[in-house]
């Protein structure tokens, strides 16, 4: 055999190998940017929860506040907080003594007693996971993570509406 014949052999080999490490590699930094976007939503949520609690204990509004609630957290969400992808935000009132909830009950957002938002989302993927219980030994399905994030304080006294 002679030695061109061998270089191509070779060529032709070493375009194989790249082929076969390139695929596996491309899924692994896909895979890496899909769980860094889910970090990310998870980090924008929490954040716009935390938001949401300090805009609350420093009370902006006279009446209405668990709507004004919401609507802040959802505008500080960078859009994670949507119907599109399931997001359901809770405002509760806490009785400071007792730790009881009195969402609902007259003077809940009396100051003192304790807020707490709570928000969760699903977040849709693109990289599918392996399902080993599906038909034919296991199928690929869509990898949707539920993230839930919380925060809570006391409502202040001598409440002024936050410069904006």
């Amino acid at each position: 055999m002679s030695i061109v014949m061998r270089k191509r052999r070779q060529r032709g080999a070493s375009l194989v190998e790249f082929a076969l490490l390139f695929i596996p590699l491309i899924g692994l930094l896909f895979m890496s940017f899909e769980l860094a976007w889910v970090i990310f939503g998870w980090a924008a949520v929490q954040q716009a929860v935390r938001e949401g609690v300090r805009y609350g204990v420093t009370g902006p509004v006279s009446s209405g506040l668990d709507n004004a609630i919401k609507q802040f957290v959802t505008s500080m969400s960078v859009g994670f907080i949507s119907t599109a992808n399931n997001g359901t935000i809770t405002v509760q009132y806490f009785s400071p003594t007792t730790m009881s909830e009195v969402t609902g009950q007259p003077g809940a957002t009396n100051a003192g007693n304790v807020l707490k938002v709570t928000a969760t989302i699903t977040i849709k993927t693109l990289i599918p996971v392996w399902q080993p219980n599906g038909p034919h030994l296991g199928t690929f399905v869509a990898w949707t993570p539920t993230l839930a994030a919380g925060a809570a304080d006391v409502l202040e006294t001598g409440q002024t509406p936050p410069s904006e």
